[in-house]
């Protein structure tokens, strides 16, 4: 289940639903050099000297892309990266990056970890620019990081994994870490064109967010045909038609509140469960 994952908060005319596509890191493909690399996803892995595979010490399934240190020569290149480009329609924007990641360094003179996430925004072509996520500490266990993106108008991402060591000024390399990484996916929210669906999104508030153990709904709850509650990964945790203004949880993590009314209108809110 490591895969890229779109998630969509649709408008009223569209089933709820989570859209999962061929972006695991469960497959890998083979380059010249005999590395296995995930499959869809473009690496440097254009010397031997160049590091991205696949280890079985994942999150969940069997492999997590891992990131190594390249060449020892800044002028090779020292970064070992990973990245994939994801195209938008008119009507969809990128909201947030989720991922799992750890650090360890290379060896034991090592002091601080490189490891930089980017997600490049851009529109007919054009950069409008980036949200990154820069590590300043190695971690013995997985870590899930929820990256925010801010370019709603773009109409495609590149999605780039930056780790091995960094290049050095005097041609030397440093910071050498291996970074694995695992379960990466994309929030994507479809933008209402109706009066009805923005009349219900203000109408519709949650809190508190975090939230602990219960979730409160404040609005027209008469209006509230059900509620359903997914993971990220688009796994339901929790329905119902009995709508009261508290919902007890269960599950903790990052989830999703999807609100149906009945008249058909479904709106969706972001939130955690501690």
């Amino acid at each position: 289940m490591k895969m890229l994952i779109i998630l969509f908060a649709l408008s009223y005319t569209q089933i709820a639903h989570s859209q999962i596509l061929n972006r695991s890191f469960e497959t890998r493909v083979f380059d010249e050099y005999g590395f296995g690399v995930p499959e869809h996803w473009t690496t440097n892995n254009d010397s031997s000297l160049h590091r991205v595979s696949l280890d079985s010490c994942s999150v969940v399934g069997e492999r997590a892309a891992v990131l190594s240190p390249a060449s020892s020569s800044a002028f090779l290149d020292c970064r070992s990266t990973l990245e994939q480009g994801i195209s938008l329609s008119d009507q969809t924007f990128a909201s947030s990056l989720g991922f799992f990641y750890k650090l360890s360094p290379d060896n034991p003179d090592v002091q601080a970890p490189y490891f930089e996430v980017e997600v490049l925004a851009f529109s007919s072509g054009e950069l409008l620019g980036w949200d990154d996520f820069v590590a300043d500490d190695f971690t013995e266990n997985y870590k899930n990081i929820f990256l925010d993106l801010n370019f709603p108008e773009s109409d495609s991402l590149l999605i780039r994994f930056i780790s091995g060591a960094a290049n050095g000024s005097d041609d030397g390399c440093y910071n050498e870490t291996i970074a694995h990484v695992d379960s990466t996916f994309l929030i994507i929210n479809t933008i209402s064109n109706t009066q009805d669906e923005d009349k219900l999104n203000h109408d519709i508030n949650i809190f508190p967010n975090p939230a602990f153990g219960y979730l409160t709904l404040q609005g027209d709850l008469d209006e509230i045909e059900s509620y359903q509650i997914y993971t990220l990964d688009g796994r339901l945790v929790a329905q119902s038609r009995d709508i009261s203004n508290s919902i007890a949880l269960e599950h903790k993590g990052m989830l999703i509140l999807t609100v149906t009314t009945k008249d058909g209108r479904i709106t969706s809110r972001k939130f955690i469960s501690q």
